[in-house]
């Protein structure tokens, strides 16, 4: 059991997370996080009135840390970079995130688990959206299918990074290769954004998690 000083949110949502990409979703209880964090059973009803309200704050910090796997997937493009280029390193940054924190990444997307109303998660998710939307207008305004809508266009990429993620996570995807993503993912954006993959000692190899 893990020692803690003070029961606070920062810890609760913490073990949470560590729970989630350790063991899924299905076994999570308010209790478990409790136990698992080294807290009195009652513990998380002082700071979240649910299960519910906890996970959104869960989810929250995962969307701000799509965020930022994102942006440093672009920061990382070569100078130069087009913006659909920049929109394809994008997807490399949620590919990276999605693989790393897949717990968080399976909750982030399952509404009846989470309280919609818990402002910070709504707030978070919007502003990923925007994130993504902002990158294709940029793609757009240099060329690249600039009369499609930017909303229809911004919801086929990302679910086709995000369906690519969750094939990937799931093992559904062994015929692409059993140890990395890049490949597929190269051919996506090649086929999707009409981008050809950077040299491989210019990107950082995104590798497959084994299933638990």
């Amino acid at each position: 059991m893990e020692a803690v000083a003070l029961p606070t949110r920062e810890h609760l949502v913490a073990t949470a997370r560590r729970l989630l990409d350790a063991e899924g979703l299905e076994p999570l209880t308010l209790r478990e996080i409790a136990r698992r964090g080294g807290l009195s059973h009652g513990a998380p009803l002082r700071h979240f009135p649910s299960l519910a309200t906890l996970l959104s704050a869960v989810a929250a910090q995962g969307f701000r840390e799509l965020m930022e796997s994102m942006d440093g997937a672009v920061g990382e493009a070569p100078p130069g970079a087009s913006p659909v280029q920049r929109l394809a390193a994008a997807g490399r940054g949620y590919l990276r995130f999605a693989l790393a924190s897949p717990g968080v990444f399976a909750l982030m997307f399952r509404p009846e688990r989470l309280d919609p109303s818990e402002a910070s998660y709504r707030e978070s998710g919007t502003a990923a959206f925007d994130q993504l939307r902002q990158l294709v207008s940029a793609a757009q305004a240099s060329g690249f299918l600039p009369d499609v809508s930017t909303m229809h266009l911004a919801a086929v990429v990302w679910a086709s990074v995000h369906g690519l993620a969750q094939l990937w996570l799931q093992g559904a995807l062994q015929g692409a290769g059993d140890h990395e993503l890049e490949p597929t993912l190269d051919v996506m954006h090649q086929l999707l954004l009409g981008v050809r993959a950077a040299p491989k000692a210019a990107r950082t190899r995104t590798r497959r998690r084994k299933s638990r």
